[in-house]
């Protein structure tokens, strides 16, 4: 189990880059397969560079590393509400960590950074989602504030 201790292992969050790509790549893969869901949202790996990247540059996306080495990353569009632009709202899109560190910090700082950037920007609503069989444990949105509003479904056709 890793843990975050003062100095060099302490988890870090930054924006994501350019040259993240390949890496963010991997980890959409390893979130199709963990979500199994018949049809994957980046059916190539050039469709997908051109989304991620066009996420890092026009909306919202934080890499967690430690010592240099990538952990997870939260991704966010940008928007204002479809019915009223007077609420900016940063609506998730990925929140993962890559399984080898989910008992690091990783997951809680990119959700903090994900408020933080919210609160900076003047952000008026925060949506997030969580994968029916997610592992994570609701209380570290609760705790920050958020409360359930509505609950999601999938329904996936031919």
């Amino acid at each position: 189990m890793a843990v975050d201790v003062a100095g060099s292992h302490t988890v870090t969050i930054r924006p994501a880059v350019p040259s993240d790509l390949d890496w963010l790549i991997t980890q959409v893969k390893a979130f199709a397969t963990f979500n199994r869901t018949k049809y994957f949202q980046f059916p190539t790996d050039e469709k997908a560079r051109r989304q991620l990247q066009a996420m890092m540059e026009q909306h919202f996306m934080r890499i967690a590393e430690r010592d240099g080495e990538r952990l997870g990353f939260i991704s966010a569009y940008w928007i204002y509400h479809p019915y009223n632009d007077e609420i900016p709202m940063l609506a998730e899109t990925f929140w993962w960590v890559d399984p080898a560190y989910r008992h690091s910090s990783a997951g809680l700082r990119l959700l903090d950074a994900f408020i933080d950037f919210a609160v900076e920007k003047r952000i008026k609503w925060l949506t997030f989602s969580l994968l029916s069989k997610s592992p994570v444990n609701e209380r570290c949105l609760t705790s920050r504030g958020f409360v359930q509003h509505e609950r999601a479904f999938l329904l996936e056709l031919d």
